[in-house]
């Protein structure tokens, strides 16, 4: 059977407001390094996937429905907590509290949702996506070093009087550390810093009671810790023998209308991008093409400029020779008026 889905993103997104009133108290413990060997991640991973059943355990999972109580005792507040988990990837956890309203958040296989009263609808993007991703995976004990493949055993150390290993897990924005104890594989807690959408909020996780369901051992009371307040989420019953309606899983209306308007505006932009770079390349044509034209207008005005030229210098080349032509002419008629005036005088001297 499936294990009834983690619900630490959930109620971090419903402490988040609350805590915002108190300051924030958390006690780090110190990792110690001992002499003995640290085993190696995978080891770990296995000791922890042996505990709760065995890899057998994981097989075959089946859709769950969870049902028990969530408490603040720091702000007096108690209500109830219903979550629906169904493979490979569906989870929805609700958390009700008298005064304050419902607290809705879920993953339908591709969109992380949340909804509350106090910041109202949203979508899960980045770092948050990917969290409630592993979250909603049936599988996710079995993966985890796939989704966390630089894994480290950093150390050991006392955490809750129990001896533990810590196991670093690390991706973008998210730090998770595992204290597992060494000794059987059982995860007695968990520190991390998780994205939410008041930015990154330190927690401290505890497991205080487990329980057998079938084939599975699953956290049946954990303590989270944060900004100066427990979150007391405790699973009084579990059901795997009741079919769960598909709408459970379906996008809230709010959601959904948010979704639509995401993805028109992806599209919009997206278009806008196509027509821009068809711009740009209509524009770069066009400019081609003025230069090609500019370029043959300056060719085809050189021509006939140099035609003009050469025709100029035929016709003064012509205008010159006919000018000596005229010249030569006008010498040949001096002579003869010269000749004529000397017979003139030759002529009347002898009278």
């Amino acid at each position: 059977m499936k294990k009834p889905i983690s619900t630490t993103l959930a109620a971090i997104l419903l402490i988040a407001p609350i805590g915002s009133l108190a300051t924030a108290q958390e006690s780090t413990a110190k990792t110690e390094t001992r002499e003995a060997a640290l085993p190696t991640p995978k080891q770990v991973v296995d000791l922890m996937i042996e505990f709760t059943g065995g890899v057998k355990a994981y097989q075959d999972p089946k859709p769950t429905k969870t049902t028990g109580s969530f408490t603040i005792p720091q702000a007096q507040l108690t209500g109830s907590m219903t979550t629906w988990s169904a493979p490979p990837n569906l989870m929805r956890v609700d958390i009700e509290i008298p005064g304050l309203g419902t607290t809705m958040n879920g993953f339908d296989g591709k969109i992380g949702w949340t909804m509350d009263p106090t910041r109202g609808p949203s979508i899960m993007d980045g770092a948050m996506l990917e969290e409630i991703k592993r979250e909603a995976n049936s599988n996710a004990m079995l993966d985890l070093l796939k989704d966390y493949p630089d894994a480290k055993v950093t150390g050991r150390e006392t955490f809750e009087g129990v001896e533990c290993v810590v196991l670093r897990l690390e991706k973008g924005k998210v730090l998770k550390e595992q204290l597992v104890e060494e000794k059987t594989g059982r995860l007695v807690g968990t520190r991390s810093k998780m994205p939410t959408p008041m930015g990154e909020i330190p927690s401290t996780t505890v497991i205080e009671k487990w329980m057998t369901i079938g084939p599975r051992k699953v956290a049946a009371k954990t303590v989270i810790k944060m900004m100066g307040m427990d979150q007391v989420m405790q699973i009084d019953k579990v059901m795997t023998d009741e079919p769960i309606n598909p709408e459970v899983f379906a996008l809230p209306p709010a959601i959904k209308a948010l979704a639509e308007a995401r993805d028109s505006k992806k599209k919009t932009s997206s278009d806008s991008d196509f027509d821009s770079d068809f711009d740009s390349d209509s524009d770069s044509s066009s400019s081609s093409s003025s230069d090609s034209s500019s370029s043959k207008d300056s060719s085809s005005s050189s021509s006939k400029k140099s035609s003009s030229s050469s025709s100029s210098d035929s016709s003064s080349s012509k205008d010159s020779s006919s000018s000596s032509s005229k010249k030569s002419s006008g010498s040949k008629d001096s002579s003869r008026k010269s000749s004529s005036s000397s017979s003139s005088s030759s002529s009347g001297g002898g009278r």
